[in-house]
């Protein structure tokens, strides 16, 4: 059954929503709870969320032409209720987008190994430059940041308080929930200083993980990856960060059964229009006039 939020009065639907994103970890990849219909509290707005059987939130009527997304939080759409800009201007009209923080490609690949997402003619993978990077670095385990499994978030779901307070129980207990993530001085120095081995991890991303995931989503449909640049160096101004995208990009390029598309400053896919304030997550709110 659907939420609607018309059901209920502003402040009491605030009440009954959770303060935080529930989700969990299963069989290696992150999932939002499954079936189910639940709100999250983003300022004074409350914002729902409907997921499928996968546990991928559901935007608008889906049909034979709906999209489907995978990614991490960027790619969620976590201030509204409506479609992210960046899939409409893709001429996208619906989608059921699997992604949750700390998702990354290793995730990612888990859940389509696992064949846990909905059958489309259209994939569209997301590679937050600014994370994903980290992701792929050999003592990644996003389990250090949520140890919850799918089935304790889904048992918390219809408690928003209990949800609130095992959170903060695990914070107290000094539990990281997220990589480090704002300051844009210490994460670009942190790539600088772990440089060979990001640039290892992107090569077994390039080799490995990429293809395993084409190869598997292309029997299902065509593929699109979304490349966005890090958020903490959106201009490429350091000149070791941007010699590592732009390299990395040159070989997206020459790989097969995709399509590319590179979120930059100009044209198509300019991030002043689709991103939230954070300047790290695509937004929703208005439509752009198709292409």
């Amino acid at each position: 059954m659907l939420v609607n939020a018309a059901a209920y009065g502003a402040s009491s639907l605030l009440e009954s929503c959770h303060s935080f994103l529930p989700y969990g970890h299963l069989f290696g990849y992150l999932s939002l709870p499954r079936q189910q219909s639940f709100c999250v509290r983003s300022g004074n707005a409350s914002i729902l969320y409907n997921t499928d059987e996968n546990g991928g939130r559901i935007f608008g009527p889906l049909g034979a032409d709906s999209v489907v997304v995978f990614g991490e939080s960027q790619a969620l759409g976590m201030d509204s209720n409506e479609l992210p800009r960046v899939y409409q201007q893709m001429n996208a009209n619906s989608a059921v987008v699997y992604a949750t923080p700390n998702s990354g490609p290793l995730e990612t690949l888990a859940r389509v190994k696992r064949a846990a997402f909905r059958k489309a003619d259209r994939f569209v993978v997301v590679f937050n430059f600014g994370f994903d990077v980290f992701r792929l670095l050999p003592r990644w385990d996003a389990r250090k940041l949520n140890s919850l499994s799918i089935f304790e978030a889904e048992e918390m779901v219809e408690s928003p308080r209990l949800f609130a307070l095992k959170s903060l129980w695990r914070a107290l207990r000094g539990e990281a929930v997220a990589l480090a993530g704002d300051n844009s001085v210490e994460m670009r120095v942190y790539f600088l200083n772990h440089r060979n081995s990001i640039e290892k991890g992107l090569e077994v991303y390039l080799d490995r993980i990429l293809p395993e995931l084409v190869q598997a989503l292309n029997a299902e449909g065509a593929v699109d990856l979304l490349v966005y640049p890090p958020y903490w160096d959106p201009k490429l101004n350091d000149v070791q960060v941007a010699t590592v995208f732009r390299r990395f990009v040159s070989a997206l390029q020459r790989k097969s059964g995709i399509e590319l598309r590179v979120v930059d400053f100009r044209g198509r896919f300019d991030p002043a229009t689709m991103l939230r304030g954070d300047k790290r997550h695509f937004a929703s709110t208005i439509p752009l006039e198709p292409p």
